[in-house]
Order: structure tokens, then sequence, then C-alpha cells
């Protein structure tokens, strides 16, 4: 030893005989104390029994107590120094790559290649692994980490059979001693993947996975003991990403671990840049580094606006639970004296009473419509407090901005138009000269489609779609009081493309409120504040109550989603788009917050972010987009919520009296006749002519119509090129066309539709299923070109040209709606010839069927009978069992036929009170997602609840919404949830029946239990449904607000429609825009249902995820070297040549772990 050492050593020796010398001192000192106690306590009397120490002793006792314990905690101070001095270097010593690791998550996170919000562990290795090359700085190499079990140490054994291997590591060199020389390497990998649920069976995590579920699940409590257990470390959540226990959030956790060696060896070192041995060959330090990012989906919101939101009560007082979201503006009130009265989500006793659960964000303004009735919002008084009358806060002078109501409300058109214009003036230029977010964009919707190639078309349709997505986050609405136009309405290259200024900013963006020159409009302040009063953010979220009305609802003053921050200084930076991240913020000059903590001045400044959320985000309805293709996808496991069933109801088969499905030739003309068989059907796709018609041979009539069923369940399924599990026939004869034939099935066939029997007159083929078709397209070559040339009377075709284009196209290269077209057609063309036979082996008859007119209604309708569907199973039992309606719940509509402009053609869904599949909870079976670009209708009671939030139900008043107290158990849960167990007691035993449910249509009309036809009168109906769809533009008219959402075609007669779920505009409807008028409104029971915040996200609540303001949650922890993770990382091997067989190792032999040294 040294003599240095040996110095030390002696020092060390001394020190520790004066603290022992020291201790034994004190020691006597207190015991001699405690004796002189003991010696005065002895001759007290028996009368005043007890030990009590004298004044003057005890303060002397606590004295040298206290200076003891002074002392020891000054020895423990030193340590924590050393310890703190320690955890500094390891932090400085890691920081450099948890800010690489951040920086890649960012950029992941903002990647247009990622599909959605929320990707898949599949989709993240997609972008992350398959692009590594674009995530690796250029001074690093990256790595590929073998899995080593860490019982055995043997390489991808045991628990690490499955997640072999990690792709998403790097190292670079660092210079530790500032010689200009690297002496050290550092290793850090991101990890991200859970294992694959098994059952409900524990799943051990292996050292290339996530460590654990994230911490921000773990740590959070709360009072309700359904939702304060500990969620199962088996459990792999949603495709990796874990539910919120108390709103409709998910998380996912990111884990780093980083590392930092010296190297020991001159062996293979480069020479350019230098490289060095280390002095130091013993120096080491690691760091565990989490980052949970954390999504909020918008399902947590009573209401949700694509455009304006009218909040108005005109027929009686209006009452809402919940939050409210619009990317409009909010405009509330009365011109009839009616009240509007906005609660919290639900009791104070509520498991989801949280202020998050209740906000209402704007993204653009908030005004007063009408000055007769009232407008209030009750605030968050705090947690398991109940708010009170003097808390609700009145719309009324609270307004954000000055100007009438009228002014400040949007003028839909005009944004349309400056979209457009923006979009045509982009068009004009060379598609390599558009942003990176469109190329990708572009890309990705292609590779979601699956095509070998693309027609130009196809690529300029796409290329339209991500265009408009593109200038539509970046274009502010357009206020009525704003009449700007321009010729040049774009500026900016590349990634940095934008409209002019006054089309992005609602304000100057050097002051943040003067409205001239922008949108026109004027903020309202007071003094040095703005309405609506608010609390500066972090102090509001210290607080934990709402004070003010700004502090409920959240106000954006039409800052749109994306919008361009110019650089603070001159300088080389150009600027860049901001919006969703939390230091996006658009300082307003001169304002301050209501309330501010004073302690921190640099706090009260006001500022805004942007509160718009592009609602196309939940997907586009339309052939060969979001919906139709996540029903078409096979999922990667059981827990991917996507695969689904597809409806597809094709346009029909027509032809001339005489022909058949075997006829080829159309060009000669039959007897009578001098000219080739009519293209021209009758209009209105009548069978055949009304009885007061001249019937014409040459003039093609309906002869039959199909609908194709597909399932991904089917065997040797192909999610590009499915194949029908059966066809249904939809050949429905209208006996209101006739006097002498009647609607009924003929003769042989099942009891269809309508549960009757056949009759002899009867002249339909409807909800008929028979297998799948077993012809092709070579065997009715000549009939289909015939149908693919048919359209009306007016020259429009019967589909839009689908069949031609389908026709057109080579098999390989169709897609799924070409496909469709096809399937339907030759399942029309075998049922008519009889080549294929009826069966109910996979879909039970009358399940799916069709009905005509309805009188007002509708044309024709394809009717889903969800009762039936949600029974029957398809594939093997093989958990987890499936069902014609899929546990993804996903179930796609459509028909061929249904023309914009032309007929209103639409799906109906029927006997749905009950869609459960089981009874007990399967981790992989969701709700239902019924989705159709065409108008829907729901009949009769929808998705009914078994069991309620509390015990004691809301009256009709609401006057006890707050009071309720005996919360239910068994309320939106299922029996046997392993997350639900405490201390291996179920406590959901009974469950509840409703499910989480979802309809996105061109538009939504209810029609009660009674409704046979328009002119019945209703019933009392409950619907329990997220409803998401277009409205109509007939403001004009008062016809355009919540109220008149949903249609109503039936006389109500003060009967109510109870609607609990979520009411969600997200277009205009192109297909029903007109309104439909009913004589008496239904009385209104509206509310947001909470069981939807119990639910796992299924993939609408996936996809209507938005981007939080707040910065993600971050742990740190300091892990040794003979950590599993860390001591896998340390094996690691260049990667920089995939290729390559012979990876070398990254660091020295003796720095490697002994399961890694050969």
């Amino acid at each position: 030893m040294s003599k240095k050492g040996q110095a030390l050593n002696k020092n060390i020796s001394i020190v520790r005989r004066f603290i022992q010398q020291f201790l034994a001192t004190i020691k006597r000192q207190i015991i001699g104390l405690l004796r002189t106690v003991f010696v005065t306590r002895k001759h007290q009397r028996a009368g005043n029994a007890g030990f009590v120490l004298p004044t003057v002793t005890m303060v002397s006792v606590v004295v040298v107590l206290l200076t003891t314990a002074i002392m020891f905690r000054s020895f423990d101070r030193a340590k924590n120094a050393s310890n703190v001095r320690v955890n500094q270097m390891v932090m400085n010593s890691a920081a450099p790559a948890i800010d690489r690791a951040k920086a890649k998550l960012n950029k992941l996170f903002k990647d247009q290649r990622l599909s959605r919000a929320t990707p898949t562990e599949r989709e993240l290795d997609n972008v992350l692994v398959d692009k590594i090359s674009e995530y690796t700085f250029g001074d690093e190499r990256n790595l590929i980490v073998n899995c080593y079990d860490p019982s055995s140490g043997l390489k991808h054994q045991g628990i690490c059979s499955s997640d072999k291997e990690l792709k998403t590591a790097w190292e670079f060199p660092i210079d530790t001693d500032n010689n200009g020389r690297f002496d050290s390497y550092t290793l850090y990998g991101i990890y991200y993947k859970n294992p694959a649920l098994s059952g409900t069976s524990f799943v051990k995590r292996n050292p290339v996975q996530a460590r654990a579920i994230p911490m921000t699940i773990t740590s959070t409590g709360g009072s309700c003991p359904n939702n304060n257990t500990a969620i199962s470390a088996s459990l792999a959540g949603v495709n990796g990403w874990f539910k919120g226990n108390k709103s409709l959030s998910l998380v996912k956790g990111f884990f780093v671990y980083t590392v930092t060696v010296p190297i020991t060896s001159t062996e293979n070192l480069p020479n350019n840049p230098p490289y060095e041995k280390a002095s130091n060959s013993k120096g080491f330090s690691a760091l565990e580094y989490e980052q949970d990012k954390i999504k909020r989906s918008l399902l947590n919101n009573a209401v949700i606006y694509q455009d304006d939101l009218y909040l108005t009560a005109e027929d009686a007082d209006f009452k809402l639970n919940g939050g409210i979201f619009t990317n409009g503006n909010l405009l509330a009130g009365s011109t009839s004296g009616k009240s509007i009265k906005i609660y919290q989500v639900s009791s104070k006793d509520s498991c989801f009473y949280e202020a998050d659960n209740a906000k209402i964000t704007v993204g653009g303004n908030i005004a007063t419509v009408g000055a007769s009735g009232s407008t209030k919002f009750d605030l968050f008084p705090g947690k398991g407090v109940t708010p009170t009358q003097a808390q609700a806060i009145s719309l009324s002078g609270n307004e954000s901005v000055t100007d009438a109501t009228t002014d400040v409300a949007y003028n839909n058109l005009a944004y349309v138009q400056r979209v457009n214009s923006l979009v045509a003036a982009q068009k004009a230029n060379s598609a390599d000269s558009d942003p990176s977010e469109v190329k990708k964009g572009i890309e990705r919707i292609k590779a979601a489609i699956g095509l070998s190639s693309y027609t130009s078309d196809q690529i300029d349709k796409i290329r339209s779609e991500q265009l408009t997505l593109y200038f539509q986050k970046r274009t502010r609405r357009v206020p009525v009081k704003d009449t700007d136009g321009t010729t040049s309405p774009l500026q900016g290259t590349g990634d940095s493309l934008r409209p002019k200024d006054a089309w992005i900013y609602p304000t100057d963006p050097n002051n943040g409120k003067t409205g001239t020159g922008y949108t026109g409009l004027t903020l309202k302040t007071a003094g040095s504040t703005l309405l609506p009063a608010a609390t500066e953010p972090s102090l509001l979220l210290k607080n934990g109550k709402e004070q003010l009305l700004g502090d409920r609802i959240r106000v954006g003053n039409n800052l749109p989603q994306l919008w361009w921050k110019n650089p603070q200084v001159v300088g080389p930076d150009p600027g860049q788009f901001v919006g969703p991240d939390p230091g996006d913020i658009q300082d307003i000059s001169g304002i301050k917050w209501d309330s501010w903590d004073s302690n921190k001045p640099s706090t009260q400044n006001r500022y805004r972010f942007s509160r718009i959320q592009n609602l196309a985000d939940a997907g586009s309805t339309d052939r060969d987009r979001d919906w139709e293709l996540a029903a078409a996808k096979v999922p990667d496991n059981p827990q991917d919520p996507v695969g689904g069933l597809r409806v597809v109801t094709g346009a029909g088969i027509y032809l001339r009296t005489g022909d058949t499905a075997a006829t080829t030739d159309f060009t000669t003309p039959i007897p009578g006749f001098t000219v080739p068989a009519s293209t021209t059907i009758y209009d209105g796709a009548l069978p055949e002519p009304p009885d007061s018609t001249s019937p014409d041979a040459n003039t093609p009539d309906l002869k039959m119509r199909a609908s194709a069923v597909y399932h991904y369940k089917q065997a040797g399924y192909s999610q590009t090129a499915p194949k029908p599990i059966a066809c249904v026939s939809s050949f429905y004869y209208d006996a209101s066309k006739s006097t002498t034939k009647n609607s009924k099935n003929k003769f042989g066939l099942p009891a269809g539709f309508d549960g009757s029997l056949p009759d002899n007159n009867g002249l339909s083929n409807n909800g008929i299923v028979y297998g799948p078709p077993t012809k092709s397209v070579s065997n009715y070559q000549a009939v289909l070109n015939y149908q693919s040339t048919l359209k009306y009377n007016n020259g429009r075709s019967i589909d839009d040209g689908l069949l031609a284009g389908a026709l057109a196209a080579t098999a390989a290269n169709r897609t799924l709606s070409q496909q469709s077209t096809i399937d339907t057609a030759i399942c029309a063309l075998q049922i008519l010839d009889e080549s294929i036979s009826f069966t109910d082996t996979v879909i039970p008859y009358g399940a799916i069927f069709e009905v005509k007119d309805n009188e007002s209604l509708t044309n024709s309708s394809t009717v889903l009978d969800l009762g039936q569907l949600k029974g029957k199973t398809i594939g093997s039992a093989t958990p987890p069992q499936e069902y014609l309606i899929p546990n993804s719940g996903i179930i796609y509509a459509t028909r061929d036929d249904a023309l914009v402009g032309k007929n209103k053609n639409a799906i109906i869904l029927t006997n749905g009170s009950d869609i459960s599949r089981e009874s007990s909870y399967r981790d992989a079976e969701k709700g239902l997602i019924v989705a159709t670009n065409l108008p829907l209708y729901i009949k009769g009671d929808f998705n009914l609840h078994t069991q309620e939030e509390f015990n004691t139900p809301l009256n009709s008043t609401w006057g006890n919404f707050y009071t309720r107290s005996d919360r239910n158990p068994n309320f939106a849960c299922r029996p046997n949830d392993p997350k639900l167990k405490i201390n291996g007691v179920d406590s959901c035993p009974t469950g509840d029946k409703w499910r989480s449910a979802a309809v996105i249509s061109d538009s939504i009309t209810l029609l009660s239990n009674s409704y046979t036809n328009a002119g019945t009168t209703a019933a009392d109906t409950t619907y329990n449904a997220i409803l998401v769809s277009g409205d109509t533009e007939q403001c004009g008219t008062g016809k355009c607000g919540l109220e008149d959402y949903v249609r109503f075609p039936e006389n109500w007669n003060g009967k109510t429609a109870k609607i609990s779920g979520i009411f969600m505009q997200q277009k205009k409807s192109i297909y029903d825009t007109s309104y439909t008028p009913n004589s008496t409104p239904p009385i209104r029971n509206w509310s947001y249902d909470v069981g939807i915040l119990r639910q796992s996200p299924d993939l609408l609540a996936q996809k209507l995820i938005a981007d939080t303001s707040d910065p993600p949650n971050e742990y740190f922890r300091e892990v040794d070297r003979d950590d599993p993770w860390i001591q896998n990382l340390l094996c690691a091997k260049d990667n920089t040549n995939p290729t390559n067989p012979n990876k070398p190792y990254i660091i020295d032999k003796k720095q490697r772990p002994s399961m890694c040294q050969s």
C-alpha cells in the first residue's frame, strides 16, 4: 500500500476511536442521569404513582438526546453529501445519453409514419428500428443487445425466449479528463416493449423489455377500492399502453439504461478521432431513466365538436354533466328564458370526481346566445367537496371577446375555401416540394391500403387528403367578421410551408391581442387581465380547486393546432411549427393572470396554448380508409383493438326481361327492339316498374341484390385480399308498389328478415344466408361488364363507377372496396342462378337484411340485428374466442348504391339492448364500434346498463346529483377481472352487461321502441352510446345546436329520449343533409356516461388521443453493475453492419460480464 493510503487508513482509525470514546461518554452520562431520576422518584408517595420527569431533568434529557441526534445527523449528512456527490457524478455522466434518448423519443412521437398517437410496439419498431439510421447521431454506433436469462446466463433462453434482442441501443465515445482523447464509452438503450399477455398469468419481464409498468400508474392512488387495486405486472395494457386509474388516459413507460465504462485495452481502437486507454480503469456509472408518456383521450368529454357548439335551451331547461371540447366557439344561452347548467362529472363520492374529467376546452372563443336565459358552470371545489350554488359562475359578462355573437361565429364555408385554395396552390407545385409530413402521410396511407402499385388518380387523391390535413392544422378558423381574401395564400417552402400570417394567427403575433388585420375580433379585458378570469396553471394545479370561470373553461382564442413561432433572436434559425408541447405558449402582452403565486413574480404574465385537436384523427369512414381498413386488419395480438366484421351491400343485378346470369350478349337487340340493351334503369331502383307503368322488356329491372360479409377470423384470411365468409340476399320486393304481390320471402326459403314464414305470393329473398361465392369474374364477365355501364335516367352511374373501376384494375391491385363490389355482384349472380345454397352455419338467417323506404326516412337500408350477431361464434374456441361482433367491436357496414345527393340509403341497428358477448371479463373483448360512411339509424333501446354508478338513482330534476354516495361496485365492470380482485375477492361479483359502444356515421337518427313508420308516436327509449357523426348547416332555422344534433323523426309527444354517452360532431353530413322535423321534441335526459372512464380504451379512444400541454413524468434511479438490464447492455455488440454474422462486442473483455466473455 502507498504511503498516502497508509496515512489515510491511520486517520480513519483515529476518527473511529474518537467516535467510539465520545459515544461511550455520552452513554455513561445518560445512564447516570436516568439513575438520578429513578432515585429521586423512589421516595415519592404511592398516591402519585406514575413516572413523571421533573421539568429540569426532562429538559436535560431532551437536550442530551437532541445533541446526540444532531451529532449522528452530522455524520449522516457527511455520508449523504458523499452520496449526493456520487449521484451528481452519475447524473453528469449520464446526462448526454439521457438527453439524446429524450430527443429521439420526441422525434419518434412527431414522426408522421406512426399511424396513431398511441402506436403499437410493432409500429414503434417499424419507425425506430427499421429507420434506425434516422435516429442515430453522427458520433454514434448502433448496437444490438442480446437477451441473457438472468437466472441461467444463457442467451435467448428462459424468459428471453420471446423478445430476444434490443436494437434501439447506441454507443458514443467521451473524453472524461478533457485531454482531447476519448477514453470511455457511453452505452444507452431505449426499452419500451412489454411482455405479451398470457391469459391472466404472470409473465416475467426480461432485460431487453421495459422494466416495469409505468410508475405513473402504480403511484396513482384513490378513494375507490375498485380503482385503487394494484395492476398486475402481467397485464400488458393495450398494446403496451396502460389505462389511467381515474380517467380515459393511456400511459406508456419508456426506460433508458445508460452506462459509462472506461477503455481498458488499446486493441481495435480507431485512430481518428484519437482514442486512448483510460487512466482510471475502474470508473463506472449507470443510471435508469423512466419517461412516462401520457396521452389523454378526448372521450372523457360529454360533448366533442369540430365546429361551433351551440349550447341552447329552447324547449326546456338543459342539464349536462362532464367535460366539453370544441374546436370552434362555445355559443351558449336561450332566447326563450330557459336555463342551462353544466355540472361536474359526478357526485363527490364518485370514483371519477376529478377536475380533469369536467374541463371545458374551447378552441375559439366563448359568447352568449340570447339574453333571456342563463348559462352556469359548476366549478370544482376540491376532491371530496360538493360544489355549491355560489360556486356556479354565469357565462354572461364573462365572454372572451367584446364582439357580437353573430360576428364571433365561424364561417365554415370561408374556412373550407381557404384550405382548398392552399391545397390547390401547393398541388400546382411538384410533389417533391411537399412537406415531409405530407410525404410520410402519403406513404402511411399507401402502406395501409397495401397495393403493389397505385394509379396517378389514386396518388392524387391521397395527396389531396394529406395536404388538406396539413393545412387544416395550420389554418385558423374564420369568424364571420373576418372577410379577408388573397390571391397568394402560401409562404415558406418544404417543412416551413404554411398559410400567410393573417390566416394563421387570430391576433398580431407580436403582442397576442390585437385583432386588427387578423380576425378583427377584440379580446375582452378587465384592466390588465383577460376574460374569462383564470388562475396561473401551476398554481391551479397546486391548489387543486377551481375558483374562476377560466379555471374550468380553457379558451384558445382561435390559435390553430400548429402555428409558426419565430425565433426569439435574429439568427440562422428560421422558426418552427409549435402547438402541443408544454413550452408552446403564445404570450399576451401586458396581460396578467387573475391569480398567481406572489412568491413567483415571473409567473404572473398570461399566455395561451392552442386548444385545437383535429377530429379527423378519429378516422375516416370513407371507403378504403381508416375504419374499413381497421375492420379488415388482422390484430398483432389479442389486445390489439383491430380486426372486425365488414358488411358490404352491393348495388344489385339489373337485367332485361328474359336475361339470366348466364347471358353473354347485351348488344344484340332482343325481339321487338332495334337497339341494344338499355343501360338506364328505372329511377328509384324498383325491382320492376309499378303496376301503373307499362313494362319495357329492354329496360333492366333489379333481379337480385346481395351483401358480402367478411370477418378477419376466417380460416386462411388475408387482410389485403379477404374472401367473404357468406353471401346474404337482400332482395326485398316492395309490396307498396303492387296490388297483387307481397314482400314476404318466396315459398321454399327459410324464415327470413321478419321471422315470418315464406308465402306462396311472396317475391322477396331477404335475409337468407348463403355460402361464400365459388365463382370468379371470368364466369360472369359479360354480365359484370354490362352492370358496370348501368346508370340512372339522369346519367349518373348506379354505383358512381365503382364496379367499372374494379373490373379495370388487376386482381392483385384492387382496393377493398373494389374487391367487395365484385364479390357482392358474384354473390347476387350465384344466388340468382342457384349455384350456391342457403345455410345458416356461419350467420343466422335474418341477422342481416334489407328494408325499404320507411316513408320519409330513407330509400333502402341494410339492417344489422345485433342480438343475433353477438351470440354467433366464429373460429376456434382457442382463447380468445371470437364472435360475429368481434372482440375489437369493429363493424364496418356500407352500401355500393348509396350516392351523395341521390338517395339516403342507410344502415339500421336493431335488437341492440344487450351487446355483450360473454358476461365474465375477457381482456380481449371491447365493446362495439359500428362505422359507416352512410346515415345510421338506431331502433329501440340500445346497450342498456344493468347497474348504475350509485344504488340511489338520479332523480328527474337532478336535485340529488351531488348527494348520491352509495357507490355500486358492479357498475361498468365484469366479473372475474383480475385487476378488480382485492385479497382474492372479486369486487365486481355481478357485473354490468353494458359495454362501451360507439356509432360513427354520416348522420344519426334515433327511433324509439314503438317505431313502425314515420307517423308513429314514440315511446320512452334509452340509448347508451358514443354518437359520432355529422350535423346539418341549419343555423338559419335554429336547428344547428346540440339539441338537434341527433335526429328524431317521430312524434315524441313528451316522451323521454334518455341518452347517456358522448355527443361528437366530426364533420358536416354529406348524404343526409336535410333536417327531419319532429312534431314534438323528446324530453332530453342527456348525460355523460362515466362508465366509459372505466373501460379499456378501444380503437376510437386511442385515435382520439390529445397531446397534453403537461410535460411527461420522469423518474431517475442509480443502478448497480450487476443489475440484469445493465449486464445485458454491457454485452452489446456493434450493429453498424446488421448483415455481419460476427458482430464485435463494443467494450473490452475485462469490462464485460461473465455470460458474454466468449
